[in-house]
């Protein structure tokens, strides 16, 4: 990758809990897109596995690569991986190009589903050099496996915003995400989840409204689940919303599921 620096082969990592077995990896994208993240499962010790699953969804060609995941005990996952979609060019040891970003994404029910992937890192960092004539220069982050404790999926990257004598050079940065439901939100953080069919020019709306004690969660995602259907939702302040259009005529079972258990499932009846 760039122009012979980062060597990436492609592979990712593995994670396995209760005879089910993960795997994230990188591989070239459609078209010019050099790389994607994708996703696979086996439910049965890993003699099958489900159809791979791109964890980033974004619209541009450029790269991501070098991914890793984690299991904990209570079945979330979090896949961790490098991801340009917010720059347009990568120098190698210009500070002042950013090149790069730690992107992520969870999944509360051991893969099941996944929230959306959101921004890991807290920065766009540049492209580092390896100026060590010790070490050869295309090695970059090839033992950056995450793991998992009994709170947290920690996960550690190379990273090039600190500069030295005028030049960006690869350290070591580490972050973690809680291994609980949605960040770890707990069920007396939240006041209420209302539900309600509303009849307007054009067709029904669903909407579903989860309201918070106060801002502390704001930019993390709940999912509230609609007949069935996952939904993500980030919440704003300290309110979330859901709004679906024409939903269909008679009752329907609306359930904030994570975090779950915090209030008993609605069902609305649209007209």
């Amino acid at each position: 990758m760039f122009n012979g620096y980062w060597r990436h082969m492609g592979w990712g990592e593995p994670a396995a809990l209760n005879n089910v077995v993960h795997y994230v990896y990188a591989q070239h994208g459609a078209g010019n897109d050099a790389g994607d993240i994708f996703y696979i499962r086996s439910t049965d010790s890993g003699v099958t596995f489900s159809t791979p699953l791109k964890l980033n969804t974004d619209t541009t060609t450029r790269p991501q690569w070098q991914p890793n995941i984690s299991v904990s005990s209570g079945g979330t996952l979090f896949a961790m991986w490098y991801d340009a979609r917010g720059s347009a060019s990568c120098q190698k040891g210009n500070p002042g190009v950013p090149c790069y970003q730690m992107w992520g994404r969870k999944s509360t029910d051991n893969g099941g589903t996944w929230l959306a992937d959101m921004a890991f890192s807290d920065v766009i960092t540049p492209l580092p050099a390896q100026p060590d004539p010790g070490i050869v220069d295309c090695y970059v982050g090839d033992y950056d496996y995450a793991s998992a404790v009994a709170t947290d999926h920690i996960s550690a990257w190379a990273d090039g915003r600190v500069s030295v004598s005028g030049q960006s050079q690869q350290d070591t940065f580490f972050d973690k995400e809680p291994t609980g439901a949605a960040g770890g939100i707990p069920c007396g953080d939240l006041v209420s989840f209302q539900v309600r069919c509303k009849s307007v020019t054009g067709g029904d709306k669903l909407q579903a409204r989860l309201t918070l004690t106060d801002t502390s969660h704001s930019g993390e995602q709940v999912t509230i689940t609609v007949d069935g259907n996952p939904n993500s939702v980030t919440i704003n302040g300290n309110v979330a919303k859901l709004q679906i259009n024409n939903p269909g005529v008679g009752p329907h079972t609306v359930e904030l599921t994570d975090p779950a258990g915090c209030f008993p499932p609605s069902t609305p009846n649209c007209p």
